[in-house]
């Protein structure tokens, strides 16, 4: 639109605008810097309708072309000299003064507007001088012709304009600032007009939606909402997306969406699933360009956290073989979010007899296995699951515990038993002779056992012979040695649970008597000799 001011010389004045609809399709090609001029006449002053006849910057030729968005808006006003005494209104000169300029224009992108000066009267105008000031809002980038700058103040001196004559101004401004911009062209001796331009410009907003927290091999869902909240479309409009470390896509760390173009108003919804892969904070950099060097950022942290679930093992670290035993694996939830699904497997080694489990246990005998599952653990939240087994061989047994979540994150606890066999070993008689004339031979036979559930060392027999016999031969799974009367057989390394042993002695009564035989035991384990006796009826023929 456009807008005069007042009537400087009192001239009767006329203001006209016409804004029509539709732009000329011809583009204009762009005007270089001019050159900071003060109080310095322009080099050129050829006609307004064409280029070729002005000079730029330095006495550079300009591009002979029309502008591109002539008669958008325009504004005009027609002013007359004063009127002398005895001088007719048809003698003076009268001077119409027309701006041009675009209704509408892009930030940063370059605009033409044009001032146009028309002598309608029938004599010369002398001393012509058309002044303007740089629009606020603007940067100047050329005029033609050439003008003196003073400050924000563009003169023009045209000299003389004869009846008819139209001399026109063209300028080049780059809007930097959105919002309404406008200038006031004047006729020195005459009138002012003005102009505005609204120029409107795309303003665009980034937001982005997405969890804080993540677990190690979940999917990461983020949302981006595009809005232009400009007055202008945006257009070439990309959104690019830099997956940070710790965060993974099939597509790579550099992904780009074209938007394309985005009215004032509009918004664009972009959905982006990614995978949380490596613990620690991961920082997702989403940015939206368009063009013109529009651009917005924004940033999403991310905490991948791995499975904070704490598992630990109750229960005794030894026991006796035989004897049932309770174990229980404790889970406890440390993180500030829900596990989801859990599966418990604990895997039972061989010599131990599954006897039971807490509910949901369920035992499988092919992979010797028990398994549990849980819907979920909540924050801070603690689960027992019990497990009772009878171990039925000694020595260290292992037990493997493994938590395992529904992302395929795991953690495991590795568990011995320690099995302790009691040795219970012990002597007896066998076989022996109750009576015995004396000069005959008689078999004594003993048998060394162990009844307990573990094994004993070093186990070693005597037996004490009474006067009334003497030893004819020893036989065993160990040597002998015989001395005052005590037959001694070397120590049995070892003899495992249930294990047995034979020894036989063959004897002669040599007098009469009850002659009393004591056999006695010893082991690392026995904290005394284990000790039996017989008696056996000696007699004499006559």
């Amino acid at each position: 639109g456009g807008e005069g001011a007042g009537d400087t010389s009192g001239g009767p004045l006329r203001l006209d605008l016409d804004v029509p609809r539709r732009l000329p399709a011809t583009a204009a090609a762009p005007l270089r810097e001019p050159q900071p001029l003060t109080e310095r006449a322009a080099s050129g002053s050829a006609r307004g309708d064409a280029f070729g006849g002005g000079a730029g910057p330095e006495g550079a030729a300009l591009p002979a072309a029309i502008d591109r968005t002539v008669a958008t808006g325009t504004a005009e006003r027609v002013a007359a000299a004063p009127i002398g005494d005895g001088v007719p209104e048809s003698r003076l000169p009268q001077l119409k003064l027309q701006k041009i300029a675009p209704e509408k224009a892009i930030l940063g992108q370059p605009m033409i507007y044009s001032i146009v000066v028309r002598n309608v009267g029938t004599v010369a105008a002398r001393q012509v001088v058309v002044e303007d000031e740089i629009p606020r809002g603007t940067k100047l980038e050329g005029t033609i012709p050439r003008a003196e700058l003073a400050g924000n103040r563009l003169l023009w001196r045209l000299g003389t304009l004869d009846p008819e004559e139209e001399k026109k101004i063209l300028v080049k401004v780059v809007p930097v600032q959105e919002g309404q911009i406008g200038s006031v062209a004047t006729v020195s001796f005459v009138a002012e007009v003005a102009a505005r331009t609204v120029v409107n410009a795309p303003k665009l907003k980034l937001v982005v939606e997405g969890p804080e927290s993540a677990r190690v091999g979940q999917e990461v869902k983020l949302r981006f909402r595009l809005s232009n909240e400009g007055t202008a479309a945006a257009t070439g409009v990309f959104l690019r997306n830099l997956v940070p470390e710790g965060l993974a896509h099939p597509g790579g760390n550099d992904l780009e969406y074209e938007v394309g173009r985005l009215e004032p108003g509009g918004s664009e919804t972009v959905d982006l699933t990614l995978k949380a892969a490596r613990v620690g904070k991961a920082v997702n950099r989403t940015i939206v360009t368009a063009d013109g060097g529009l651009s917005a950022e924004v940033t999403h942290q991310i905490v991948v956290r791995g499975l904070q679930v704490e598992l630990t093992r109750l229960g005794p670290k030894k026991r006796l073989r035989g004897r049932p035993v309770t174990f229980t694996n404790r889970l406890h939830n440390a993180s500030d979010m829900a596990t989801g699904r859990l599966t418990v497997t604990e895997i039972l080694p061989n010599g131990v007899e599954f006897q039971s489990a807490s509910p949901g246990g369920r035992f499988d005998d092919k992979t010797r296995t028990v398994q549990w599952v849980l819907d979920d653990l909540a924050p801070d939240a603690t689960q027992d699951l019990t497990l009772t087994v009878v171990p039925r061989e000694g020595g260290r047994l292992p037990f493997v515990v493994t938590v395992r979540d529904e992302f395929g994150n795991s953690k495991q606890l590795d568990a011995q038993l320690e099995v302790l066999g009691i040795p219970a070993v012990g002597v007896a008689f066998d076989r022996v002779d109750a009576v015995v004339a004396v000069g005959e031979t008689a078999t004594v036979r003993l048998v060394v056992r162990n009844r307990g559930f573990g094994a004993d060392t070093n186990v070693a027999l005597s037996v004490q012979l009474p006067a009334e016999m003497k030893l004819v031969q020893a036989a065993g799974s160990a040597k002998e040695q015989t001395q005052d009367g005590v037959v001694r057989f070397d120590p049995l390394p070892r003899l495992g649970p249930g294990e047995r042993q034979v020894f036989e002695l063959t004897v002669r009564a040599v007098r009469p008597g009850n002659a009393r035989l004591h056999a006695e035991v010893r082991s690392d384990r026995l904290a005394r000799p284990v000790v039996v006796e017989e008696t056996v009826a000696v007699f004499a023929e006559n």
